[in-house]
């Protein structure tokens, strides 16, 4: 009877680390995609609002080991990679109460840091000593839909003149439509965080039950 339900928790834990594997892969998709669309908006702000994308690819790499290491562990119940397994486990959950308190951090002030990311920069629009403001001002206006902070007339306040990437759409600003954007992607680094953790507490679950069978 103990061997069958030593049976049954290996494999149970092998599919959860598989399943952890694949999450990895997922969590390498989201962190990727999220960087690439926060990258362009970089120019606009002083501190690293990316910051949540990066720590999600490093998690995501870490899964993967992890998952494979679980795996290899499960199948041959091999002492060194459990203890291995632990050890990356213990790391994950560190770096993902950090991932977590900067995607809280970010996600409360994100009004504020657009605010005055797109207020300080507008002015330096078409400057030669600020070809990366000017880049990431048209990518927003063109991808948004939008024109300016408020609207077209921002750029007249600040001494220039507006720029074809405002297109037809001068009279929609870009301060709203940039947070929302902005929220959406850390509310996915949330989500996703939240949904490793699941798998995460009950795969560590499992191997207590597999290790308490064991010591029956």
């Amino acid at each position: 009877m103990v061997e069958k339900g030593m049976t049954c928790v290996k494999y149970l834990l092998f599919g959860f680390n598989l399943l952890f594997f694949i999450f990895g892969l997922a969590l390498l998709g989201v962190g990727i995609y999220v960087q690439i669309e926060l990258k362009q908006y970089l120019d606009f702000f002083a501190s690293p609002i990316n910051a949540p994308a990066v720590l999600l690819i490093v998690v995501g790499s870490i899964t993967l080991i992890v998952g494979f290491f679980g795996c290899c562990g499960a199948v041959k119940e091999h002492y060194c990679m459990t203890i291995t397994f632990s050890v990356l486990i213990g790391l994950l959950l560190i770096i993902e109460i950090a991932a977590g308190i900067t995607g809280y951090v970010l996600r409360a002030d994100v009004n504020d840091l657009v605010n005055t990311g797109l207020t300080q920069t507008i002015g330096q629009y078409n400057d030669s000593e600020h070809g990366g403001v000017t880049k990431a001002w048209d990518n927003l206006q063109m991808k948004l839909e939008c024109c300016g902070v408020t609207n077209s007339s921002d750029y007249t306040k600040a001494g220039k003149e507006v720029p074809p990437s405002c297109g037809s759409f001068e009279s929609t600003g870009c301060l709203k439509k940039l947070e929302d954007t902005l929220a959406a992607n850390i509310l996915y680094v949330a989500g996703v965080a939240i949904g490793l953790a699941v798998v995460q507490v009950s795969n560590s679950l499992i191997e207590t039950c597999d290790r308490l069978i064991q010591a029956c």
